[in-house]
């Protein structure tokens, strides 16, 4: 007599193949809209999240063996030993590096490979490297002078908690090993600037507008701006103390090198190639620089000539262009 599967087995098997559909359903729609999501059952000793990253320059990494160029994308390494990427051609992360890649479009995908808890760099001195998350928990970064990581939405910011799939850039002054690691807590929020004085640039990246050119900027426009800072401040203080009555005064020459000093900051921001990112920054700056160098002459010279509408003049100009020195600042990494 053949044999047939009962009413109660076929539903049980309905039930099953609904489940199983459900499952995929739902681990499909976790990456496509979180950044990291844990994904179905893997091999003994792997792991596998979906990661999405945004289109433009990322910094990535996975679990050794992640397939992170679907399409072919370059993927560039810094190793730390010299100002020289290295092309990994076979689009699979290794253990412990970062790569520089460009996503014309962003992609999502589901990093499947082995695990490294805690990857480590060492790093000649006054060299980059970059240095990936080859983890599936959030990592920090320990023995680096400088610790980096880099959005295309929001640009570089100092690194706290490295995410899976995601890496750093590190520098150091002095040949140092640099670790990343889910064990140590996360670092107080640094800077993007280097605490020692001036750095080597990282090497270029191919293309017009691309990270690396935002970081040159952001280290060479900081301290430009610091600069005007502290003329202003020094002006603000000046000004009022200065007797009008007494032009042959030393302070009349320190407040004339104050704004003598903004016009030399501005004459040094107009010559900076601005990346795509800080264009509009870049702009506001010269016409806020402007401002305040007019607004220091036209303050200086109202009052020892008298001249209380240009005074006011002078006034308002610095009011107008030390509000939006604060504002283009704002939109730069600190």
């Amino acid at each position: 007599m053949p044999l047939r599967a009962d009413a109660s087995s076929d539903r049980l098997g309905r039930r099953g193949w609904l489940a199983a559909s459900m499952l995929l359903l739902c681990m499909l729609a976790g990456g496509a809209l979180a950044p990291v999501r844990a994904s179905a059952a893997t091999a003994p000793g792997t792991v596998a999240f979906w990661k999405v990253y945004a289109p433009g320059w990322n910094l990535v990494a996975g679990p050794q063996g992640a397939r992170l160029a679907l399409h072919g994308e370059p993927l560039y390494s810094l190793d730390g030993a010299q100002p020289q990427y290295a092309d990994n051609g076979e689009g699979v992360a290794q253990s412990g590096e970062g790569y520089w890649v460009f996503y014309s479009t962003g992609q999502t995908l589901l990093l499947v490979g082995v695990p490294q808890a805690v990857t480590q760099v060492h790093v000649n001195a006054g060299e980059w490297a970059t240095l990936g998350n080859s983890g599936a928990k959030p990592a920090s970064v320990r023995g680096a002078d400088l610790v980096l990581v880099y959005d295309p939405q929001g640009g570089f910011q100092p690194a706290g908690l490295v995410q899976p799939g995601q890496a750093a850039l590190v520098y150091a002054d002095g040949d140092a090993d640099v670790f990343m690691d889910p064990f140590s807590p996360p670092p107080p929020r640094t800077s993007v600037m280097p605490g020692n004085g001036p750095v080597p640039a990282p090497p270029a990246l191919p293309g017009a507008s691309s990270p690396t050119d935002e970081l040159n900027y952001i280290f060479a426009i900081n301290p430009i701006l610091s600069d005007v800072a502290t003329h202003i401040a020094h002006f603000a203080d000046a000004v009022a103390v200065a007797d009008p009555a007494r032009p042959g005064d030393q302070i009349w020459n320190d407040l004339r090198g104050d704004a003598q000093a903004v016009s030399a900051d501005l004459a040094a921001v107009q010559i900076l190639n601005a990346p795509d990112r800080y264009a509009t920054v870049q702009a506001d700056l010269v016409l806020a620089l402007a401002d305040i160098s007019d607004g220091m002459n036209e303050t200086i010279t109202g009052l020892l000539q008298n001249m209380p509408d240009r005074v006011d003049l002078g006034a308002g100009l610095l009011a107008s262009g030390v509000r939006r020195v604060s504002a283009a600042r704002g939109q730069l990494p600190q």
